[in-house]
């Protein structure tokens, strides 16, 4: 653009940024709750820990998976496990990555106190991949079926 001020010639250059705005997928991933059970069923008395395994196989390596990850239910909050481990929870010959969530904390946290006997709830497991394999998003669900009489399951 030019323009005169006061007989003086002046170019104005104009930078324009433009922002583009990507949505990052999150890589799906096998999750497990209470491994090797299905239904997986909750009973909202449940004292312990609660175990939940990303599933390793002939096309994920589990073990690329960074373990800071949080159990979550679409509008509520979240829970970081209360530890990790590596271990082969479905006997495939694959390495898995198994967590243990306090029970109550999950419970109370994700509002699964609220439900009723016989709801079926999904749960999503998110996290990242560990930098040196790109650290990026990964995310996987499974069902609790809730068991909120007094009969311990």
């Amino acid at each position: 653009m030019r323009f005169k001020i006061a007989g003086v010639l002046f170019f104005l250059f104009v930078a324009m940024s433009v922002t583009t705005a990507v949505a990052v997928i999150p890589i799906p991933v096998e999750v497990d709750i209470k491994p090797c059970s299905c239904p997986n069923p909750l009973n909202l008395r449940k004292k312990g820990v609660l175990a939940v395994a990303i599933l390793g196989s002939d096309v994920f390596d589990a073990t690329t998976v960074d373990p800071t990850v949080q159990l979550t239910r679409s509008g509520f909050g979240s829970v970081d496990p209360l530890r990790w481990s590596w271990e082969d929870v479905n006997e495939d010959g694959y390495p898995d990555l198994s967590f243990k969530f306090g029970a109550q904390e999950v419970i109370q946290t994700l509002g699964l106190d609220d439900l009723y006997d016989g709801d079926v709830v999904v749960l999503k497991l998110t996290g990242n991949l560990k930098a040196e394999f790109g650290g990026t998003a990964i995310q996987g669900e499974d069902e609790v079926w809730i068991i909120a009489s007094h009969f311990v399951i």
